[in-house]
């Protein structure tokens, strides 16, 4: 089967607030009750020390009190459990309703959730355990300069963690150097109807860099209620490190495709933050964007798919393409599992032809002639069984 698709085709940062255990949390919409530095645990929970920072890690000690008899623990940017409380419906709670939320957290059970710590998984470091999280093997990203993070502990009556008593948090900030240079990485985006291809151009100061796309809406909701330092704080945390800024220009090339969900009057966004040699932030920027919308009546897309060769490791397509046709797509079946559509009704067989670009291969029209044709060659053996067998039928 053969489907063809046709085709035409800087704002201030925000200081950032001291947080002071004597002085009342930033207005946010999910407050979360935390010491900074150091919390005590008491007797059902678990104390938490930090004792030391520096721009890519952080040294801390946890320390159950008598009646704990395992704990939960976890560390979370602040910007992602911001995220998290933001997206599970915590905006307005109260603070109670809000610790409730992130101990839902620490008990995912979909595989999430906070490490659980007993006498026998920490054997002669229990109770009193220094962790150098960075180098532990329990950190899933890297730490950046001048970030917020939570230290999370729950106090268990059991040995396996899953009765939870007293929940504890920690809160602390990775120092950061001066910037070196002027970090920067600008963005141009070319939409098209169903993707859009993003060219990150990072300048010469900009080393390393984070960028990070999706739909307009969410993102602004979370620059608005928690402010621009922590979106760019999600950005850097959202993948586990940061790319390199300073490698082809085609590898800063990042096609995003929509699928099915593609919506002309949906606005993008796309942001990146330049770093330094030392990953301290440069500059935010920010490209908003939307897809093209689909015309009325737009041409027919043209395209034709013809075996011309096969042979003991090998089958040749020729392929032409009508200048209406931006792309296709084939797939390739097993006389078993084109039988159920050799006898289809037209509604079937659209179906599947609707399919073909998120189930098949896709080939580009890469010239602008008449026609372009391009000879595509199968050498996987399965699939050439399952062409010869097509061509028996």
């Amino acid at each position: 089967m053969v489907l063809s698709c046709s085709d035409k085709d800087e704002p201030v940062e925000e200081p950032d607030v001291p947080v002071n255990p004597d002085v009342p949390l930033p207005p946010v919409p999910t407050p979360i009750r935390w010491m900074e530095n150091e919390v005590d645990g008491g007797e059902r929970g678990v104390g938490i020390k930090v004792t030391s920072k520096t721009t890519n890690n952080f040294v801390f000690e946890c320390t159950p009190g008598d009646k704990v008899q395992s704990y939960r623990l976890d560390v979370y940017p602040l910007c992602r459990m911001y995220n998290y409380l933001f997206e599970s419906g915590g905006s307005g709670a109260s603070e109670e309703e809000i610790e409730d939320l992130i101990l839902e957290a620490l008990y995912n059970s979909e595989g999430a959730g906070a490490y659980t710590f007993n006498r026998k998984t920490l054997g002669d470091s229990y109770p009193n355990t220094e962790f150098d999280w960075v180098n532990s093997k329990y950190a899933q990203s890297e730490i950046v300069p001048g970030a917020e993070y939570l230290i999370i502990t729950v106090g268990c009556n059991d040995e396996g963690g899953q009765n939870p008593a007293d929940m504890k948090i920690c809160y602390l900030k990775t120092p950061s150097g001066d910037v070196t240079g002027h970090p920067r990485v600008e963005i141009d985006v070319t939409a098209s109807y169903q993707a859009a291809a993003i060219q990150y151009v990072p300048n010469e100061d900009c080393k390393y860099f984070y960028q990070f796309c999706a739909d307009s809406e969410p993102i602004d909701a979370f620059i608005e209620a928690y402010g621009q330092n922590m979106y760019i704080d999600f950005m850097r945390h959202w993948t586990q490190t940061s790319e390199d800024a300073q490698v082809p220009e085609e590898e800063l090339l990042y096609i995003v495709d929509f699928g099915y969900n593609a919506d002309s009057e949906r606005k993008l966004t796309a942001t990146t933050i330049g770093l330094d040699e030392n990953k301290n932030k440069g500059d935010y920027v920010r490209q908003d964007f939307q897809l093209k919308k689909i015309p009325d009546n737009p041409d027919e897309a043209e395209c034709d798919l013809k075996i011309t060769k096969t042979g003991a490791s090998i089958v040749n397509m020729d392929v032409k393409m009508e200048k209406t046709c931006y792309a296709m797509f084939y797939r390739i079946f097993s006389a078993a599992d084109w039988a159920p559509y050799e006898n289809a009704d037209e509604a079937t067989m659209t179906a599947l032809a609707q399919a073909l670009d998120q189930e098949g291969w896709g080939i580009k029209n890469i010239t602008s002639v008449r026609k372009a044709r391009m000879q595509l060659q199968i050498t996987n053996m399965l699939l050439i069984r399952m062409v010869l067998m097509l061509l028996l039928m």
